[in-house]
């Protein structure tokens, strides 16, 4: 009366990697009901396989790289305010409804490099639905480009690698090349960002 699907990593050194792709083809199914399951099923493996295809990656684009920036530097606050957790919640590539989401409390965040924010768009409704959490904030920060004394988005990466524990090194690296974002070939990123401002509501 069920049916099971077996997900198995072919190999142990990409347990990383194939743990965010298990986990968002189960987040995807988990949306829907039996009747969808191997549709969507088919449709999150072409989705991974077509990603994967091609292992030359382009660089981010400014946007891209301006979001991430922000989400890493949330990530920065947690480890420096000792909230172990902190880097867990970060949903990385699997594009959940938050960008930080733990049982009860969720983060959207939001980046820009405008002169002044005083609007941010929400690409969906549910990203600040607060149903089943106690807390959901929403983090807004404002970027000001600095070649001279701003951080590059490798410079972030390194940061947070770097203070992580061991046994959760790899997973943070292999969220980011979910993304598109290879720190072999960090030298591409050259353009530096300064955290002018954070708005928390």
């Amino acid at each position: 009366g069920f049916v099971s699907c077996l997900l198995e990593a072919a190999s142990a050194d990409q347990n990383d990697v194939f743990t965010i792709v298990a986990e968002d083809i189960l987040n995807e199914l988990d949306k829907k009901d039996v009747e969808g399951f191997v549709v969507t099923l088919k449709q999150r493996i072409e989705k991974w396989k077509d990603f994967f295809k091609n292992p030359e990656r382009k660089q981010l684009s400014e946007e891209v790289v301006i979001g991430l920036i922000g989400e890493l530097s949330v990530i920065e606050d947690f480890i420096e305010q000792e909230v172990s957790c902190g880097p867990d919640l970060w949903n990385g590539p699997l594009k959940a409804a938050q960008d930080f989401q733990g049982d009860m409390i969720a983060f959207e965040v939001k980046t820009s490099c405008s002169s002044q924010i005083k609007t941010v768009k929400i690409s969906s409704e549910v990203q600040l639905d607060d149903i089943g959490r106690e807390h959901l904030f929403l983090v807004v920060n404002r970027l000001e480009r600095d070649d001279a004394f701003g951080r590059r988005l490798p410079d972030y990466v390194s940061n947070i690698y770097r203070q992580l524990p061991n046994n959760k090194k790899n997973l943070f690296l292999a969220k980011l090349k979910c993304l598109g974002y290879d720190h072999d070939n960090s030298d591409i990123y050259t353009q530096a960002y300064s955290l002018k401002e954070r708005f928390v509501y």
